[in-house]
């Protein structure tokens, strides 16, 4: 199978995705997650999510959930032979806290950036692609770009729930607009409150029972 980006408007960007069951089908999934590794790297994307591709299941990809401090694209070019590529299928967040603010940009949206109200810090459930089940947590960055692509998987765009919206803005553009507004952290143990964004546009939060 060979995939295709899915740009934004797109209705299947607005569809919630169906959990994975099929782990024996393990090298079918193996070859998307190169292809989807592949064009991040190519597009210079942190990370993605299944239905970018059009492909309505639960898996994101995260090549490389490190902010890169850099001034111009050739500077981001240095980095494409350092990219670790990490899959979570079935992903579900159990905890947020803090507040961070960034200005996100997505591959389906194109040349559009936006800032977005993230928590500092998550613990979330997942699946690897054998199936078995694993706990973990991320901060920062890193817990931006999960809460970012899992967003993805509920059919939410960053632009559904972003401020101070800029269009036209090329890769340049957008490193620009890093370097002057970097990611900013507001609190790191805060409740993460979502009040403000419309029920369906919030991130999803599991509860075990």
């Amino acid at each position: 199978m060979k995939i295709e980006l899915v740009k934004s408007n797109d209705p299947r960007l607005k569809k919630v995705c169906e959990e994975v069951v099929d782990f024996e089908n393990k090298q079918f999934y193996l070859d998307l997650i190169n292809q989807i590794k592949n064009l991040c790297i190519e597009q210079y994307a942190f990370a993605a999510a299944a239905p970018q591709f059009g492909i309505n299941k639960r898996f994101i990809v995260l090549v490389s959930a490190v902010e890169k401090k850099v001034s111009n694209i050739e500077e981001l070019q240095q980095f494409k032979d350092h990219y670790e590529t990490t899959v979570y299928f079935n992903p579900r967040i159990t905890l947020m806290r803090g507040l961070t603010y960034y200005y996100e940009a997505c591959m389906s949206t194109g040349e559009v950036i936006g800032k977005v109200a993230r928590p500092y810090y998550i613990e979330f459930d997942y699946q690897d692609i054998d199936g078995n089940d694993h706990h973990s947590s991320a901060e920062g960055f890193e817990a931006r770009c999960f809460c970012h692509e899992i967003d993805h998987l509920d059919g939410i765009e960053f632009l559904d729930k972003a401020s101070d919206i800029t269009y036209h803005a090329d890769l340049n553009k957008r490193i620009e607009i890093r370097n002057k507004f970097p990611q900013k952290t507001i609190s790191e143990d805060c409740e993460f409150d979502q009040g403000e964004i419309y029920p369906e546009f919030r991130t999803k939060v599991y509860i075990k029972r």
